[in-house]
């Protein structure tokens, strides 16, 4: 007896965690499924793989069948076949099989990656910096890609660096001017009136003739643009690495010239004197420098 109902628990499990057989129904009424994804049912001679099918149905006789084991079942390919194949199954009545419609996948556009590249000389060295983009947006921070020594400091160098003219920073051979210095150059040839949006005009009055100590507060860069564009550029941003007078950068450029520079070929110090003069006024365009800086401040 224990026999028996040891048998009895085995085949029900058995049943239970097959799921994918489904035994037919006494009335022989119970189908294979042919709505929404599933084909019309398919005439038995006609049973084969199909192609992009996921998904089989087989239906043979009933749960009344004699001498035969009525079957409804879904399952791979290679599953119902081995079950219409089997030696006690019925006679396949139909078949049906499911093609699932999966979306093509949408196509990842590629990155764009591009470098920038800019330097800052003064008196003794020149540094290039680096500045990576990803899809025109910034990626990372500005690295250092090649740097280096003037060979003379007594007079202006420049050289060219990947399309990027150097220039030394000008006048190299006037010592650097302290609060308690006294210099001795006049800048006499500088320019009184450029058309660009940095337009350079004379203060109001002249600075004088630096009877006095004074201050630096930036540069003039002459920019040159890819089509021969020059403009003046005031900068009144350092480079922290080196302390010198920072090019302003490829935004500012863009968004104040409508361009950007591949080159400056000239630099002039911009200098506030100890009665509040200022050699040179630019107007504003994005800001950065002292309010007095500015024409109209």
């Amino acid at each position: 007896m224990k026999k028996l109902i040891a048998v009895i628990l085995a085949l029900i499990l058995t049943l239970m965690f097959s799921p994918l057989w489904i035994p037919a129904l006494a009335n022989g009424q119970e189908v294979c499924a042919q709505e929404g994804d599933w084909s019309e049912h398919q005439d038995p001679e006609d049973f084969s793989e199909v192609e992009n099918a996921v998904e089989y149905c087989v239906k043979g006789g009933s749960a009344n069948s004699q001498g035969c084991e009525g079957y409804l079942f879904y399952g791979s390919f290679d599953q119902v076949e081995n079950v219409i194949n089997s030696e006690d199954a019925c006679n396949l009545s139909h078949w049906s099989y499911r093609i699932s419609e999966t979306p093509e996948p949408e196509e990842t556009p590629e990155n764009e990656w591009s470098t920038e590249y800019y330097y800052e000389a003064n008196c003794e060295e020149w540094v290039v910096y680096g500045q990576d983009y990803l899809n025109d947006e910034p990626f990372g921070e500005p690295y250092i890609e090649d740097n280096g020594e003037w060979e003379v400091n007594d007079e202006d160098e420049s050289f060219e660096w990947e399309n990027l003219l150097f220039i030394q920073e000008p006048n190299c051979e006037e010592p650097t001017a302290t609060p308690t210095d006294e210099p001795t150059a006049t800048p006499t040839d500088e320019p009184t009136s450029e058309p660009t949006p940095t337009q350079i005009v004379d203060p109001t009055p002249a600075p004088t003739d630096r009877p006095c100590p004074y201050e630096e507060i930036g540069e003039l860069f002459l920019l040159t643009g890819p089509e021969g564009q020059q403009a003046w550029f005031g900068s009144y941003q350092r480079n922290p690495n080196t302390g010198a007078w920072a090019i302003p950068n490829t935004g500012s450029q863009q968004q104040c010239l409508g361009w950007v520079a591949v080159n400056a070929s000239e630099g002039k110090i911009i200098y506030r004197d100890c009665n509040g003069n200022v050699n040179y006024l630019t107007y504003k365009c994005e800001g950065g420098g002292p309010c007095y800086a500015y024409v109209g401040n």
